[in-house]
């Protein structure tokens, strides 16, 4: 076959394939802010909680963990992650604990000190954005276990209590509290759903200077002369 063809037919298989291929929302960490300060990331899990019959908080836990390690981005930010979910001993405002900034993986402000995520009202709305930074039509208006008040603590149908009942919350275009407690659902003993997760305070760390780079490489450059002589 004449290479030419080849290499015709080899680059239109290529683009057919990348045409193919969907595109990949990524996680959009803030940015403009001042080095030290500390902000905190917030998802829908784009995976399931097996069953809000579990009231043990430790796996709730252990599962947005799981969810954020799937991302490299947050993976990388080396913080712990916490369910933002109220079981009959433990408050969602204590298990995940905020006062201060917090994002979505859309890079959107969502609380600020003095709108706090658990306040009752959202600077942003809750848009349903997972780890990997997409939401998409089902994730709009979409359910998802809670077990907690308006402000994050526990309420009368904490998730592992009434195995019939759970306060849900509700993503969507609202920056009032639905997104945490729109009210107890009648559920089955075999429901799954997701769940928020929210990141331990994360610290803005200064970028390196033009002057501090020029300064490494001097001696960088400085060492290796001292090796060489």
């Amino acid at each position: 076959m004449n290479k030419s063809i080849a290499a015709l037919i080899s680059a239109t298989f290529a683009t057919v394939m990348l045409s193919n291929t969907p595109l990949m929302a990524q996680v959009v960490l803030p940015v403009g802010l001042p080095p030290g300060t500390h902000y905190q990331l917030i998802f829908l899990t784009y995976d399931v909680f097996t069953t809000p019959t579990d009231g043990n908080i430790a796996d709730y836990n252990t599962f947005v963990t799981t969810e954020a390690d799937q991302n490299s981005t947050l993976a990388g930010l080396d913080v712990q992650w916490h369910a933002v979910v109220s079981t009959a001993t433990t408050a969602a405002n204590v298990n995940a604990p905020s006062s201060g900034l917090v994002y979505d993986t859309a890079g959107d402000e969502l609380a600020s000190p003095s709108t706090t995520l658990y306040s009752g009202t959202l600077l942003y709305p809750m848009d349903g954005y997972d780890q990997n930074g997409l939401t998409d039509g089902t994730l709009e208006d979409y359910p998802l276990f809670t077990g907690s008040t308006q402000t994050g603590g526990i309420s009368g149908y904490p998730v592992g209590g009434n195995p019939f009942h759970t306060e849900m919350g509700l993503t969507g275009l609202s920056g009032g509290a639905e997104w945490l407690d729109d009210g107890n659902h009648n559920i089955n003993q075999t429901e799954q759903d997701a769940v928020y997760a929210l990141s331990a305070p994360i610290t803005v760390i200064p970028e390196p200077t033009t002057i501090g780079l020029v300064a490494i490489g001097l001696l960088g450059a400085l060492t290796i002369r001292r090796r060489n002589a």
